[in-house]
């Protein structure tokens, strides 16, 4: 992984949360018949659709506004490496989280899908974190999504400990 622009981290940034999106609804969808757990993917889902939104409003805001920033995408190399690389992550995950849905036989298959779906996010991030900290705004989008990932976990991690009682009743 290698430093990236602005533009490039908010085109991916929107896959990753485009894609928690679609499959947060596809478990809601799968699990109508348990309220709670399909509340809780029902509100996963409204959350990435907000993330979304305030990822769209940081991009009018700052590439819209500051040109400047824009050209950081201007290097041809780098933004088709992070084309590729995003549609690598993103679908590649995105199918692997298509496939499991075939064979999800509970609700701890689906709610580990979920908690695997927001560490699988927060690594990416990290690493962009990591390689992007010097540009504040960078920085600073990667921050909040960290921080919107990690409160997926966070209520996931509650979902599981409140009912933990009725997750390992046998069938």
């Amino acid at each position: 992984m290698k430093k990236v622009g602005l533009k490039e981290l908010i085109e991916i940034a929107l896959a990753v949360e485009r894609s928690g999106f679609d499959i947060f609804n596809d478990l809601a969808q799968k699990y109508t018949s348990n309220k709670r757990l399909a509340k809780i993917f029902i509100q996963l889902a409204s959350e990435e659709e907000g993330h979304i939104k305030i990822i769209e409003e940081f991009e009018k805001k700052y590439l819209r506004k500051h040109d400047f920033l824009a050209s950081l995408y201007d290097n041809g190399v780098v933004r088709d490496y992070f084309k590729d690389f995003s549609y690598f992550y993103i679908m590649k995950d995105y199918k692997k989280y298509l496939k499991r849905f075939k064979k999800i036989h509970n609700e701890i298959e689906a709610i580990k899908i979920a908690i695997d779906l927001e560490i699988d996010s927060i690594i990416f991030y990290d690493k962009f974190y990591k390689l992007n900290h010097e540009n504040k705004e960078v920085a600073k989008l990667i921050k909040e999504l960290l921080h919107f990932e990690s409160n997926h976990l966070e209520i996931l991690s509650q979902y599981i400990k409140n009912n933990l009682a009725d997750l390992i009743k046998p069938e």
